[in-house]
């Protein structure tokens, strides 16, 4: 089995370049993400262009330590299908290319376990920050799941790739990250091999972008959590297989939205003039490709389609700082042409709306880099479908263009046909959908999907014509 480093990195230093040389004089595959560095440590990350074997993925801004490890995961099983494991490393020194092989060769004999190379903590030599946080998490952990584990917060893990598909769907985006692979696998029963490893720490560990009282209280009011609604992972499953033994009988499905989502679609569709759905429903997850109309006619699907879907967003609007300043230096402002002060006061408002709309509505998000957009948004949509989850997306070049017709359409979404394919061995199915605003009705067009045998440009052309046509035909 060969196996990959994966090294997550925020502003590195001149020891991200030492590990990395240390490790490929050994011959190892590494994957290094930049999430969001600063622009005076790009020059550090361009060094590694010419190294053998070495491969680094870019976050435009900083998304967390949970982000980047799932975008590392999501490359690795969108497009490195000879990697059979990884194994996750800091970049900052505190783990030792020594111990760093000795995880991979862990992993490769024992590859249906989770390793974690754990350190000792001796109270005379740790800094009270990283004693007081590692203690406390793991005897929360123990006492909450009942798995002994003495370092939660270790980074060094060995993960067999037959894993990585569940953990790129687990919820948290920075330190917490961590912690919830570690309840999943204890829910999954995964066994947990602790190997010792060297403890190290670095000018009093303050390299460190883990903060004790802020990230430890998150962990544990995180496992807390976890486990109060330990049956939710279990009550979803369950709910998307009622969803498809019903789906012939009614299009009132079960819907697996969070309670924000719940309340703002209650008041949309008390506000808004009711819309009925017309056509026929797949019996097998699809993707719902509609016309935007300048927020019409997504807001429409979203209150009035009677199954769950995973809407694509674009990942501006997914994280509070991003969405402010989109609002603040564009959309209220250049497009709407609001006062500016006014702006963003309307601005911070939506921003602290929006995201958190975004999460109880499940949504994709959608990044404007493509190796992102098919290293992360692809790999998540992927794995939706093949989880029986309806995907809907709106291509629409002109968002501001609030008319029934389309113009064009971006069509990089088609080549999801070809991912679902590998996976699935069956062609994935397109399927139109538009508001008519003079019948109040919601349209879903005929299903679309590849031919047997036909070129993947062929059917390329021939999906996004197909439902050009549908979207504008006229009643």
């Amino acid at each position: 089995m060969q196996c990959a480093i994966v090294i997550p990195s925020l502003n590195p230093s001149q020891r991200l370049v030492d590990l990395v040389d240390d490790l490929t004089r050994s011959g190892e595959i590494i994957i290094i993400v930049n999430d969001g560095s600063a622009e005076e440590h790009l020059p550090l990350f361009n060094l590694f262009k010419g190294y053998p074997n070495v491969t680094v993925l870019h976050h435009d801004i900083n998304r967390g330590k949970g982000a980047a490890l799932k975008t590392a995961f999501n490359y690795i099983l969108t497009r490195r299908p000879e990697i059979g494991g990884i194994v996750t490393a800091d970049s900052d020194g505190q783990h030792t290319p020594g111990d760093i092989l000795h995880i991979s060769e862990v992993l490769q004999k024992a590859n249906r376990c989770l390793v974690l190379g754990v350190r000792e903590f001796d109270p005379s030599t740790t800094p009270k920050k990283s004693l007081y946080g590692n203690r406390t998490v793991s005897r929360a952990f123990k006492s909450l799941f009942g798995v002994d584990i003495s370092d939660t917060q270790t980074g060094l893990r060995g993960i067999p790739r037959r894993e990585l598909s569940w953990m790129t769907a687990i919820r948290g985006e920075r330190f917490e990250y961590e912690m919830n692979m570690l309840i999943q696998a204890s829910r999954r029963r995964l066994t947990m091999l602790q190997i010792p490893i060297e403890t190290i720490y670095i000018d009093a560990n303050r390299a460190s972008h883990f903060k004790a009282v802020r990230d430890t209280w998150r962990i544990t009011v995180l496992m807390l959590r976890a486990l109060i609604n330990r049956g939710v992972e279990h009550k979803d499953h369950v709910n998307r297989r009622r969803t498809q033994l019903d789906w012939r009988r009614t299009n009132l499905a079960i819907q697996p939205y969070g309670n924000l989502f719940l309340l703002t679609r209650g008041i949309l569709r008390i506000k808004g003039p009711r819309l009925t759905v017309q056509g026929a429903l797949p019996r097998r997850p699809v993707v719902f490709v509609g016309h935007h109309q300048n927020l019409k006619g997504a807001l429409a699907v979203m209150v009035w389609l009677r199954i769950p879907v995973r809407l694509w967003m674009l990942e501006v609007f997914c994280e509070e700082d991003s969405c402010y300043h989109q609002y603040a230096d564009y959309t209220f402002t250049a497009r709407f042409g609001i006062f500016t002060p006014l702006a963003k006061v309307a601005a911070f408002i939506a921003s602290r709306y929006v995201p958190r709309l975004g999460k109880a509505m499940r949504v994709i998000p959608v990044y404007r880099n493509p190796q992102q957009a098919l290293d992360v948004t692809f790999a998540q949509t992927v794995d939706a479908l093949c989880n029986n989850e309806n995907i809907v997306i709106f291509p629409d070049i002109d968002y501001s263009n609030d008319g029934s017709g389309m113009e064009s359409m971006y069509t990089g979404f088609i080549h999801l046909e070809k991912y679902y394919y590998q996976r699935r061995q069956r062609h994935l199915i397109f399927v139109p959908i538009r508001l008519d605003e003079e019948t109040n009705t919601l349209q879903l067009g005929k299903p679309i999907s590849a031919r047997e045998g036909e070129p993947f440009g062929k059917a390329k052309r021939r999906i996004e014509a197909e439902l050009l046509a549908q979207l504008n035909r006229a009643d």
